[in-house]
């Protein structure tokens, strides 16, 4: 077994030995056998309780506490091993275990702590007072322990994060692949398309007329194939064609189309899809229903934006001319963006088809998530400590003097300013600096009270288990503010100093001045600590920016490639057909037109093919290649945005537990962090030997990152993490 197993226990057992025998000598009280005994047998079992805290953790704070009582109520501070012993196993409880189960474990100890000091004392206010204090000094232990287990993640989300950076890279030249396949299918393969229809059409009627006009629309659209084609190889993005103007001019081109808009203003993302559904649609009537009238229409529904094309039905103009990936590739850009997509004929037996999107247009709430998780949680902690830790003293029988030692209001609004004292804690890490001022508004008013005789005398004699806060607080500032920051750890000093001297005699000022500068030194040291601490955050920042510069750069270079094929294929046919045109030559436009789509047609295949192999990145993008591996479907919602390595990682994990056959994903970006939602078709479809997804598992990945299941039923499961 690990030596640093059984070191702590060895430890505490040689260290109450030789504690118990000593202080019954100083205090000259005779030892008596049974308390020997127990002594003994009380020490043996929390301590060997303690060699099995990494592999029982729970199991073991139990024993240590069966221990502690009997020994803290049979010899009181003679015996302080039982809850030094199960202060250590809490440790390793919230180090290895869930939120959840760690806080039960802390609350446990801090009922039996009370319950021993109950079985000694039958005084109340030690009950409650001691009480207090276990609260505090457990809050403390359980905060601890839980940031060494997300320091432990984190690390380790961290390396796995490195070891697959180059696969960030990797997958982000195959999603540029995949959707320069996509653009060639919707912009250059519509063009040629309806070449292909408007010429094959005429030589098959011989109508000098038709001839003509095709001829003419050969011309047109064959241009604007090449600037299409030509905006691909200068790598530029499609801004200026989407949309609902895009939509518009798609509508005009076509006399059959008729085109019902919506009348208020559409997000730019969401009409960009809508355009590329729309597109899609019109470029497969023109292949599979030439000349049939087609209604589109674009409805303003709210949180949703609905897209619909219908067309009348017909016959394929001209056989072998679509890829036959387009509605797929188009179900996936939807889907992706959390909505829904659906084609298929408007009435069964009735000629006619109809391709509808439904496009959310309102950003994902929230969701409900519990507020003491994720990095909230050390803020709530704090919080408890600042008003548990000076009450609990407060109310120790003894104090002289004694502010807490009658109920009376004044000793209420005393224990408001404690709150307000300590309430800006709760906002430490977004608003610091407003923490900060908030805590001394706070500390001068509850002066003031006290010198106006509202508050019992003596009242701020409790800060002094408090004004670690305002270390807490400079330190958050440096750490999260430290720019602008720096005036606040002086004021905080400035604040403190005045309070020190404030109703003592003699040179006031100069007191104020050396108990100023005294108390400037550790507020400032604790400043310093926050912003090296940011320093350091920055770093890792600054390798994840590398990181995403890599993956922007792959892709860059990725586009550039396809578009250097893109000039020798499909540009040449493009520019061939208005050659031919140009010069009358509807046979050699028809035959050019057909070249340029089966060159696009190799391409694309050949685009797909490259995008389909590689381990997929341990990052949230990654999850979209998992999911079509393993047959089901993941969706995007919200905005995008670079999260911490081990969110990022997490989140991967979390998909690789949730994720099904025929299942669905929904990861959502909130403001404060990231959602997934998993749904299956089946209860059954799940893995894992009783048919069930694995929660146990989903409680630990989300929680070694700060996060929480919020939602699981047989069929379904929700996980929060913060970001």
């Amino acid at each position: 077994m690990d030596p640093r197993v059984w070191w702590p226990p060895a430890a505490l057992a040689a260290g109450q030995l030789a504690w118990w025998p000593l202080l019954p000598a100083l205090l000259d009280e005779p030892v008596r056998p049974a308390a020997v005994a127990l002594a003994l047998l009380g020490t043996a079992v929390a301590c060997g309780a303690l060699a099995w805290r990494h592999t029982a953790p729970g199991p073991a704070l139990a024993a240590t506490l069966a221990a502690a009582v009997p020994l803290g109520a049979g010899l009181g501070w003679s015996a302080p091993v039982g809850f030094v012993a199960a202060g250590v196993a809490l440790f390793t409880l919230a180090a290895a275990r869930t939120a959840g189960v760690s806080a039960a474990g802390a609350a446990a100890t801090a009922v039996a702590l009370t319950a021993t000091v109950a079985l000694r004392d039958a005084s109340v206010r030690a009950v409650v007072g001691y009480g207090l204090i276990a609260l505090a000094a457990l809050t403390v232990v359980w905060v601890r322990g839980r940031a060494r287990r997300r320091r432990r993640a984190g690390l380790a989300a961290a390396a796995v994060f490195e070891a697959g950076s180059a696969g960030i890279a990797r997958h982000a030249a195959a999603a540029e692949r995949r959707r320069l396949a996509a653009e060639l299918h919707d912009v250059a393969a519509h063009r040629l398309t309806a070449i292909v229809v408007s010429t094959a059409a005429a030589a098959r009627l011989a109508d000098p007329a038709l001839a003509a006009e095709a001829t003419r629309h050969a011309v047109d659209a064959g241009r604007q194939a090449l600037a299409e084609l030509d905006r691909l190889a200068e790598l530029e993005d499609d801004g200026a064609g989407g949309g609902l103007e895009g939509i518009a001019r798609l509508a005009a081109e076509r006399p059959e189309v008729t085109y019902t808009g919506p009348e208020t203003a559409v997000p730019p993302e969401v009409a960009a899809v809508a355009y590329r559904v729309v597109r899609e649609a019109l470029t497969n009537t023109t292949r599979y229903a030439a000349g049939a009238p087609v209604a589109v229409a674009v409805r303003d529904e709210g949180a949703e934006l609905v897209v619909s094309v219908v067309d009348g039905g017909g016959v394929a103009a001209a056989p072998d001319i679509g890829s036959g990936s387009g509605l797929a590739g188009l179900r996936a850009l939807v889907e992706s963006r959390g909505g829904t997509l659906s084609a298929g004929p408007e009435r069964a037996g009735k000629p006619g088809w109809r391709v509808r999107a439904v496009l959310p247009q309102v950003a994902p709430a929230g969701g409900p998530r519990p507020a003491w998780r994720g990095p909230a949680a050390l803020d709530w902690a704090l919080t408890v400590l600042a008003v548990a830790l000076p009450v609990g003293a407060g109310f120790l029988p003894g104090n002289q003097p004694d502010p807490l030692g009658r109920a009376t209001p004044a000793t209420a609004l005393l224990l408001l300013f404690l709150v307000l004292f300590a309430a800006p804690l709760r906002w430490r890490r977004v608003a610091p600096v407003r923490a900060a001022l908030a805590n001394l508004a706070a500390l001068l008013a509850w002066l003031g009270a006290e010198r106006a005789g509202w508050t019992p005398a003596e009242g701020t004699d409790l800060l002094g288990y408090t004004l670690w806060a305002q270390l807490v607080l400079a330190y958050s500032v440096g750490a999260y503010r430290a720019r602008r920051g720096w005036p606040a750890p002086l004021a905080i000093a400035a604040v403190d100093g005045f309070v020190m001297v404030s109703g003592l005699t003699g040179d006031v000022f100069a007191g104020w001045v050396i108990f100023t500068v005294l108390l400037a030194g550790p507020v400032l040291l604790a400043w310093a600590a926050g912003v090296w601490a940011r320093a350091r955050r920055r770093r890792r920042w600054r390798r994840r920016d590398a990181i995403e510069v890599d993956a922007a750069e792959a892709a860059l270079a990725e586009r550039a490639r396809i578009a250097a094929g893109l000039r020798v294929t499909a540009r040449r046919h493009a520019a061939a057909v208005v050659a031919a045109a140009q010069a009358g030559h509807l046979p050699e436009v028809l035959a050019e037109a057909r070249a340029g789509l089966a060159a696009m047609r190799d391409l694309l295949a050949d685009l797909r093919a490259d995008a389909a192999g590689g381990e997929p990145p341990p990052t949230l993008a990654g999850v979209a290649v998992l999911a079509a591996r393993r047959r089901a479907m993941v969706r995007y919602a919200g905005t995008r945005r670079a999260l911490p390595a081990e969110v990022e990682v997490a989140g991967y994990r979390l998909a690789e537990a949730l994720l099904r056959a025929e299942g669905t994903l929904v990861v959502t970006y909130l403001p404060d962090g990231v959602r997934l939602a998993a749904t299956w078709p089946d209860p059954a479809t799940p893995a894992g030997g009783d048919g069930h997804v694995d929660r146990r598992r989903l409680r630990d990945l989300a929680d070694a990152a700060g996060g929480a299941v919020t939602g699981a039923t047989p069929d379904a499961a929700t996980v929060w993490l913060p970001g």
